[in-house]
């Protein structure tokens, strides 16, 4: 029988797809079987690492706390080094941080140690309207 008759799909709805060649017989079924085994077994393994992330460069958790939480076996391999994305967005903006899981500490290395004082200082904050709009948002008496 052929895939569309063995799902009860009308033939005439997918007569542009050839079904044909999506089937080989001539496979080992072992060799499938495997094959879908080893595929099942990757596919849990990401789902897990998405959902309790490790800390590796490919799956950052969001902190330190988290590895110790979801693998309580590191605890002994404390300082790491770990990556870690707070926001869970990209793995691209992870950061790489040393981990004392036994206190649930992370240490992050700062990259400018000394901050200049006058950076702040040189381009002044304009409020404009936000200011205006909220001083006649407050002088606005509240009708009931």
């Amino acid at each position: 029988t052929s895939i569309p008759q063995l799902f009860n799909i009308p033939l005439d709805r997918y007569k542009h797809i050839d079904f044909s060649n999506r089937v080989n017989n001539n496979q080992n079924p072992f060799v499938t079987a495997s094959r879908f085994l080893d595929n099942l077994k990757r596919l849990s393994t990401d789902i897990t690492l998405k959902a309790k992330p490790d800390g590796s460069q490919m799956h950052p958790a969001r902190s330190c706390r988290d590895i110790a939480d979801y693998y309580p076996e590191k605890l002994n391999d404390f300082l790491g080094p770990y990556f870690i994305d707070p926001n869970e967005g990209s793995k691209t903006d992870a950061l790489l941080v040393y981990c004392k899981l036994t206190e649930r500490l992370t240490c992050v290395n700062a990259t400018n140690g000394i901050i200049q004082s006058n950076q702040f200082l040189t381009n002044r904050i304009h409020y404009g309207k936000n200011i205006r709009l909220m001083e006649d948002f407050l002088n606005e008496s509240e009708v009931l």
